[in-house]
């Protein structure tokens, strides 16, 4: 990309849509699920070491 910005680069500068409705926000059951992955992975960890 590098390579063709400095052969053929673009006359202006192209602008990226943003998203204004996106929710961010974690749920409740998101924040449990990843921390028994964590968990999981820990113990298996200790388990098979």
């Amino acid at each position: 990309m590098a390579i063709i910005t400095l052969v053929k680069p673009l006359s202006q500068p192209k602008e990226l849509p943003v998203q204004q409705n996106f929710d961010l926000r974690s749920t409740p059951v998101l924040k449990s699920l990843c921390a028994a992955i964590i968990i999981l992975t820990i113990a298996l960890y200790i388990i098979f070491w």
